[in-house]
């Protein structure tokens, strides 16, 4: 079995895919027929090791999924006739568990050992560890991003901006739920990641010209929000954006029903978990919440990538429990960190340096499988770099796979597009 090879600690997770024994392009300062070592790779086993740094443990236990989703897809990419066929390729994840001062030491203590990070999780942890990445030249690819890492030449992003989802989730509220004429109001994360989401909500309210009321905030931990819930509805808030992550949703659907509020609510795919659909408050969510999420029910069939991957994720070995967003999540950030990969490969050289001046100037246009929101265009710099904008859009249903049924796959907003152009 090439999935699951070691449990190097409690919460890591090693991960390989192995292949056949294609030809190997030449590195002009060594032996004919071989690539140089570098950090992360083995020129002798050929095996590349990429990093990532995501949290698997307690209520992020099921961000597991995350890795599947890369497991799967370089199993595909190391497969006989594969972009990296003749290669084996090694995740080493690393459980962050969502924290900043966890996730520090744990990457300083794998960074010299990967040839780059084919994700990392969390805005606040993409924030800590820039520095020391800038340093050791490294680049990674993270699992979502806020504006502010959108042309910075350590990352490489896939995905639309996170805070865009909920740009696009008032404009499907007011334009396409019959919310035009409610008053919007919010409550978002008190973090880097909730900055960037109120930024957004801001700017897509005014671009709307809609009715607006509280604008709260909270600390990430929360997990009492009957102040909040009383304070929304005390304003007559019609429609709620909820901006943060993991259970918060739950959270607020509790308080909700004991206070007998019932506002429209938006969220996006980072208050999403495999239990939204059956878990606490599940009924009230149900009714009074849509989710914004990049690409289509776990059968569906429009995104092209989808079927693709649900099947490479049967030929895993290990159970699989249909999850919105993560497993594509860590499916597509495979898919590009291949691209990089295999071009360095191509190339002669594994180096860092390489590694870096391909994500900043040979990716182009990559297509997203139908999965990611539409192409991410990488232009020729970090600056030039224009991320995708369309945004799915689910309601809650037990019935289906993930627990998300989808309402409109690939909604085009013309609020998001502004937002976006006028970040540059």
């Amino acid at each position: 079995m090439k999935g699951l090879v070691a449990l190097t600690a409690v919460g890591a997770l090693t991960l390989a895919g192995c292949a056949g024994t294609s030809a190997t392009p030449t590195d002009p300062s060594g032996p004919a027929g071989e690539l140089a070592a570098a950090p992360g790779f083995d020129s002798e086993t050929k095996t590349i090791t990429v990093g990532s740094l995501v949290p698997v443990s307690g209520i992020w236990a099921g961000a597991v999924t995350n890795i599947q989703g890369m497991e799967a897809y370089f199993e595909q990419a190391t497969a006989d006739g594969g972009p990296l066929d003749g290669y084996s390729v090694v995740v080493d994840n690393q459980d962050s568990k969502y924290d900043p001062a966890t996730a520090i030491p744990l990457f300083n203590g794998m960074k010299d050992n990967v040839s780059m990070f084919s994700m990392i999780l969390g805005a606040p942890i993409i924030d800590a560890l820039l520095p020391t990445m800038k340093e050791d030249n490294l680049i990674g690819v993270p699992a979502g991003i806020v504006p502010r890492f959108l042309t910075d030449e350590n990352l490489v992003p896939t995905f639309p901006l996170l805070n865009t989802y909920h740009a696009a989730a008032v404009d499907y509220a007011a334009n396409e739920l019959g919310y035009g004429d409610a008053k919007f109001c919010s409550l978002v994360v008190e973090d880097i990641f909730g900055d960037a989401m109120q930024e957004a909500y801001d700017f897509a309210v005014d671009d709307l010209a809609v009715d607006t009321g509280e604008e709260l905030r909270f600390a990430s931990g929360t997990e009492d929000f009957t102040a909040q819930v009383s304070a929304l509805k005390n304003d007559g808030c019609e429609v709620v954006l909820i901006g943060g992550v993991g259970m918060i949703v739950q959270q607020f659907a509790i308080k909700a029903v004991q206070l007998d509020y019932n506002p429209q609510i938006i969220a996006s795919n980072t208050a999403y978990n495999i239990t939204i659909a059956t878990g606490p408050g599940a009924d009230w969510i149900a009714e009074h919440v849509v989710y914004a999420v990049t690409g289509t029910e776990w059968d569906g069939t429009q995104a092209a990538g989808q079927p693709e991957m649900v099947e490479a994720l049967d030929g895993l070995g290990v159970e699989i429990v249909p999850t919105a967003n993560a497993y594509q999540t860590g499916w597509v950030n495979a898919a590009l960190t291949t691209q990089i990969l295999a071009k360095a490969i191509e190339s002669g050289d594994m180096s860092r340096a390489n590694l870096q001046e391909i994500a900043l100037g040979e990716l182009g246009e990559v297509d997203d499988m139908g999965m990611a929101g539409g192409p991410y265009d990488y232009g020729t710099s970090a600056a030039d770099r224009t991320p995708p904008n369309l945004m799915s859009f689910f309601t809650v249903d037990a019935s289906v796979p993930t627990g998300l049924a989808l309402q409109e796959y690939n909604f085009d907003s013309s609020g998001v597009k502004d937002y976006v152009a006028s970040l540059k």
